[in-house]
């Protein structure tokens, strides 16, 4: 397993900081990220921030020089998001997290490395390999950790509301535990030792898991999404539209009145203006709020009036309007959502007690 370093890199203190409790039994950051590991969730993670530390590592390099107004804004972003207004708060959120200084700039600036197109690499050098692991940081910092301890809890939840497994069932888990992963069992035992964990305790966690799955599928009935759908339907219309974005409110209303009146294409219209068009399908709902009722109902090669877009005034042709059905993926995937995250959200402010703060997720 040298390939695999990064649980040797969990801080020490996880073990003893409390993430939440469910009727008495608290549980720690560590278990948090087992729990994620044997998901299969933060393997990603940790290659992510490898990512970034190879394209850091390469931008040095090469000479490469941050644009520290970039990095800064991004951590005066973090900072806003969580009302760490002062040095003195944000210093004391650092400390509550275990975390420096430090530790919040080299996140940043590993973010501005990955985002500013440096190439990555598919390989990390002897040389990146050797330095301390910086995932558990990049958890908090990010926002991630809180995701992954929302995921833990429900499984725990879920657990708690089931019988425990019967001691025969423990054998047929980590089975199919090992051949999901593809462990054979001397890699199997190897990986449970570099991770610390008894047979008992990877049983306790693959059963929250199942717990959690079997009380998804239960709750995700045709009749319970039906009635989902009814009311969220307008927001899952899906509309594509082609959109011409312009400087100025000036300088839309006149491309709409020269395709509305004048009768030509809008494509022609921002071509010649030298202004940016493109082609966009999304549901309803995720165009900007200030849009929906100009959006719904509106048909099929209509041209819409000036709409405003941060800084910009968009003119919008709307290609094809597509009512939301349960046969399409993505309409079931935010049905879903939204059922689970009504019965999972009313059972965790009955029987979750949060130690940390959920509310924040960057």
């Amino acid at each position: 397993m040298k390939d695999r370093p990064y649980p040797r890199s969990i801080p020490p203190s996880w073990r003893t900081r409390f993430a939440f409790e469910i009727r008495g039994r608290k549980f720690t950051w560590h278990e948090v990220v087992c729990a994620a590991e044997i998901r299969g969730d933060l393997a990603p993670l940790v290659e992510q921030g490898r990512y970034a530390q190879a394209c850091e590592e390469r931008a040095s390099t090469e000479g490469g020089v941050p644009d520290m107004g970039a990095v800064e804004a991004m951590m005066d972003e973090f900072r806003y998001a969580r009302s760490l207004v002062t040095v003195e708060e944000t210093e004391r959120w650092l400390d509550a997290h275990g975390l420096t200084v430090d530790d919040l700039s080299d996140h940043f600036l590993r973010r501005y490395w990955l985002t500013a197109g440096a190439e990555r690499t598919d390989e990390v050098s002897s040389e990146l390999a050797s330095l301390p692991d910086v995932w558990p940081a990049d958890l908090l910092i990010s926002g991630t950790f809180v995701r992954l301890t929302r995921a833990y809890a429900r499984e725990a939840l879920c657990a708690a509301r089931h019988q425990p497994p019967a001691e025969s069932a423990a054998p047929i888990l980590l089975s199919e535990f090992r051949r999901r992963r593809g462990f054979d069992l001397p890699t199997y035992a190897a990986w449970r030792e570099e991770w610390e964990l008894a047979d008992s305790e990877v049983v306790g966690f693959l059963f929250g898991q199942q717990s959690l799955e079997l009380d998804q599928q239960q709750s995700l009935t045709i009749e319970r999404r039906t009635n989902v759908l009814t009311e969220l339907r307008t927001g899952l219309v899906r509309m594509e539209l082609v959109i011409a974005e312009f400087d100025s409110e000036a300088a839309a209303h006149e491309a709409h009145l020269c395709v509305t009146s004048d009768g030509r294409t809008l494509e022609d219209v921002a071509n010649e203006t030298g202004f940016p068009i493109r082609q966009e399908s999304a549901f309803v709902r995720e165009f900007p709020e200030s849009w929906h009722l100009h959006l719904l109902g509106a048909l099929p090669g209509r041209t819409l009036p000036p709409l405003p877009n941060d800084a910009t005034f968009d003119v919008c042709r709307v290609v094809s309007s597509i009512e939301p059905q349960l046969t399409d993926a993505a309409v079931v995937a935010a049905v879903d959502a939204v059922l689970l995250e009504r019965q999972f959200g009313h059972l965790e402010s009955q029987e979750v007690r949060w130690h940390i703060n959920v509310e924040i997720v960057a």
